[in-house]
């Protein structure tokens, strides 16, 4: 379905008789969007929208618009987002929608700036929800509806330079307080790695003007000569020798929506689409356990590895955000496109991050279950209870979010408090081997579907 106006969604959500998931710009790798034979609704069709606030502090746009199409013109109105993701190509509520985030210290994912929404809800009602409104919280996974507009805080607009530097081996970032300097080290940073013992093969550092110098040194070795160095020619995430043509610009300042992320809106990204993607986020004060853990395990995983990017990510207070009340560092890891052996690879990646309580990336492929990675949200009884009085008919509820939030059902615990039930909230053990062999086959498919709905 591809309505043109709110009357066109609110009949579709009236009339659907099953599960209603919406479709935005295909990105997700995880079955979050699969219809499973229900209504798929697709808001491309939908009206443009663009209104900026008096004091230019908070502006409300369409859902549908990717950021790509609205960056432009929030810099024509002299505005920003406080940051982007590395593809431009997304659209803003798949964005929100999955927690989606750039990279810089103190700084949150972009659902950490939404201050409201309007949505069309089960029953087909308009209607809207503030910061500070619980219902706000279920915009993440799509629970809250098919929503119409959204309002972002917005920021003055800004000037970037990406400069790219390295490479940096381990042994440097083992030092205390050095993996903290590098990531502070400019106003958004990305290291890319294989995770083997070349260490970390470029640092992204992208520094806003006029905050941060033009070319500071990186001042995270006392030898000049493992000191990284900076590149003086555009080059590519994966490496020097792949063609960075899609690239955003580097060495210049520009715009800030050419800047912070890593591909061109103007251009394929990154692999094209022909990837799979997977991350977990830890929090920041266990940054440097985490990147051991994945060392420990990178033969198991390097056949199969394209590139892996490390972010930092601000804590925020959405219950269904993996930075929910912590900093985070985020660990990216983009596959080549081969279904079954990531499959056999997340397993293990997974058990070694467990004890630093890694959280996974709603819109990318996971090993474990949604039910295990629903034991690991600290207001798991909120998000249920709050899905079930948003939609108790469990219309906007596919498998991938009823197995996370459960088929929830109201109860009164003995203090009188509102509590849930549900089989996703019983803890959950990192799958057994028989049980991973079963997974690994659900992933396969999961990807296959979401390679067509997400």
């Amino acid at each position: 379905h591809e309505p043109a106006s709110v009357e066109e969604i609110q009949d579709i959500v009236r009339r659907a008789p099953s599960t209603i998931r919406v479709v935005g710009t295909r990105h997700s790798f995880s079955p979050v969007a699969d219809p499973q034979g229900g209504t798929l609704v697709n808001l491309s069709r939908m009206p443009r929208v663009l209104q900026v606030r008096d004091d230019g502090r908070a502006f409300t746009c369409d859902a549908a618009v990717t950021l790509g199409e609205l960056c432009p013109e929030l810099h024509a109105h002299g505005l920003a987002l406080h940051n982007l993701p590395s593809l431009p190509h997304i659209s803003v509520v798949g964005c929100l929608a999955t927690a989606t985030h750039g990279s810089g210290i103190g700084l949150g994912n972009l659902t950490s700036a939404l201050v409201g929404a309007t949505f069309v809800n089960a029953a087909g009602d308009m209607c809207s929800a503030r910061k500070g409104d619980a219902a706000l919280q279920a915009i993440i996974l799509g629970a809250l509806g098919v929503v119409v507009t959204v309002t972002l805080r917005a920021r003055p607009a800004f000037q970037v330079q990406t400069d790219v530097y390295g490479p940096l081996q381990w042994t440097a970032l083992e030092v205390p307080g050095v993996l903290e300097e590098v990531m502070a080290s400019g106003y958004s940073v990305s290291l890319f790695t294989h995770h083997d013992p070349a260490g970390v093969h470029q640092i992204w550092v992208k520094r806003a003007n006029p905050r941060y110098p033009p070319s500071p040194k990186l001042l995270i070795s006392s030898s000049a000569s493992t000191r990284p160095q900076r590149y003086t020619r555009q080059v590519h995430p994966c490496g020097p020798d792949h063609d960075a043509t899609n690239c955003c610009e580097q060495g210049t300042l520009g715009p800030w929506h050419e800047r912070l992320p890593h591909f061109r809106a103007d251009a394929e990204p990154s692999a094209a689409g022909d990837e799979i993607q997977t991350e977990y986020f830890v929090p920041f004060d266990r940054a440097r356990e985490a990147l051991r853990a994945v060392r420990s395990v990178q033969p198991t995983f390097a056949h199969v590895l394209r590139v892996s990017e490390v972010r930092t990510i601000a804590r925020d207070d959405f219950w269904l955000s993996p930075c929910f009340g912590r900093d985070s560092l985020a660990i990216h890891f983009t596959w080549k496109r081969d279904g079954p052996s990531v499959a056999k690879c997340l397993p293990a990646i997974e058990a070694a991050l467990a004890s630093v309580g890694a959280r996974c990336h709603w819109g990318k492929v996971a090993g474990a279950s949604p039910a295990h990675w629903a034991t690991l949200i600290p207001r798991h009884k909120e998000v249920c209870n709050l899905v079930e009085r948003l939609d108790a008919g469990g219309k906007f509820r596919n498998a991938f979010v009823r197995e996370l939030v459960g088929e929830s059902r109201r109860v009164v615990n003995g203090e009188g408090n509102t509590a849930c039930t549900s089989a996703a909230h019983t803890a959950v053990a990192l799958p057994s081997s028989s049980q991973r062999s079963s997974q690994r086959q659900s992933l396969l498919r999961a990807h296959l579907m979401c390679m067509r709905w997400a």
